[in-house]
């Protein structure tokens, strides 16, 4: 059985219901076990998906940020078991972003089994060429999600581009600002640092602002 969970957290709730129900009229046509549930992911999936699947795919907003939401996302609804695959769809990026971005999989606990370059294939997607990659995963006895709780950070690249927000270190209450006019460009970049008092890695958002480029 296969269920589908819409990728666009902030998409309209018209066109998400639009692109669903093409997927559920294939389904009903073709006899296929598709079930599809509208959810913005930066809300915690309901308890009836947690633990219930052997795989999953996920298109994410082009960011770190994106990239960590969506597969710790998908990674509570996998069950607990090594060597479950995770299809992962992105755009090809810079050594240093593919570096920041494989830092965040060792943190899950996830390995990479495969990546295969200009697999995917879209229409209108001019700022990545049209096409990007897909990565395979794998689970281990150490996978976690990264993200559990309710996202409250930048999740797309304007967003993530345009802001200016203040993270708290949880072992020290250092105070740092990230974004643009920050300190570091990216809470990615951050955890890979450590605390510039302390080294910890872990760090709670307390505050962000829009910043204008005018």
């Amino acid at each position: 059985m296969y269920r589908s969970i819409s990728r666009n957290a902030h998409r309209r709730p018209a066109c998400a219901e639009r692109f669903i129900g093409h997927i559920l009229e294939i389904a009903n046509r073709e006899n296929l076990p598709i079930h599809c549930h509208h959810w913005d992911l930066r809300q915690p999936l309901p308890n009836r998906l947690y633990q219930k699947y052997d795989c999953f795919f996920t298109d994410p907003p082009y960011t770190l940020q994106g990239m960590s939401l969506f597969v710790s996302r998908g990674i509570t609804t996998l069950r607990k078991l090594k060597g479950l695959p995770i299809f992962l769809s992105f755009a090809h990026k810079s050594p240093d972003f593919m570096l920041s971005m494989h830092r965040e999989f060792v943190r899950m606990g996830l390995t990479v089994d495969a990546t295969l370059p200009r697999f995917n294939e879209y229409e209108g997607a001019e700022m990545i060429a049209n096409r990007s990659q897909m990565i395979v995963l794998k689970t281990t006895g150490l996978t976690h999600p990264d993200i559990t709780d309710c996202f409250a950070d930048a999740l797309y690249t304007g967003e993530v581009k345009r802001t200016l927000r203040t993270y708290r270190c949880k072992q020290c209450d250092h105070l740092l600002q990230v974004g643009i006019q920050g300190d570091v460009p990216t809470i990615e970049v951050l955890k890979n640092q450590g605390c510039p008092c302390c080294k910890h890695d872990m760090f709670q958002l307390v505050e962000k602002k829009v910043i204008s480029l005018s």
